[in-house]
């Protein structure tokens, strides 16, 4: 995003995984970060099973994906956002991570789970947001 957008920066927190454990060193460093943390997290928040395998089926899909091809799309998907679009936007995403947080994912079926997911999905591709229909075409 930082090659794409001006007024990105790209920062990370440092982390060690040995022996499979996840250690946050808690040092912001400069440039993007090696590796996706994100599955590690999910797992030592004790995200159910079949999440997590969706997320790692998902991350080698991307990893294995063409980081040229996935650039070029971007650019090619980038439209102007207006700084009032920019922020509806953020609201909108920030307010499907807040529902999708408050999940009881622990509390009910696969199935129920995956409908409660598309359905909090559906609202917000619903939005006419352009920043939000880049996130969600990405």
């Amino acid at each position: 995003m930082a090659e794409i957008q001006p007024m990105v920066v790209n920062r990370h927190v440092s982390a060690l995984i040995a022996e499979g454990q996840l250690t946050m060193l808690f040092r912001v460093e400069d440039g993007p970060s090696d590796q996706s943390f994100g599955v590690h997290v999910a797992e030592v928040a004790r995200f159910p099973a079949q999440v997590v395998a969706a997320a790692k089926r998902k991350l080698a899909e991307l990893e294995d994906s063409d980081s040229v091809h996935t650039q070029q799309a971007a650019q090619r998907s980038r439209a102007a956002v207006s700084e009032a679009e920019r922020t509806e936007g953020l609201s909108l995403v920030r307010g499907f991570l807040d529902e999708f947080a408050a999940l009881p994912l622990d509390e009910c079926g696969e199935e129920e789970a995956q409908q409660r997911l598309a359905e909090l999905q559906g609202r917000l591709r619903a939005s006419d947001n352009p920043l939000v229909a880049q996130l969600c075409a990405q």
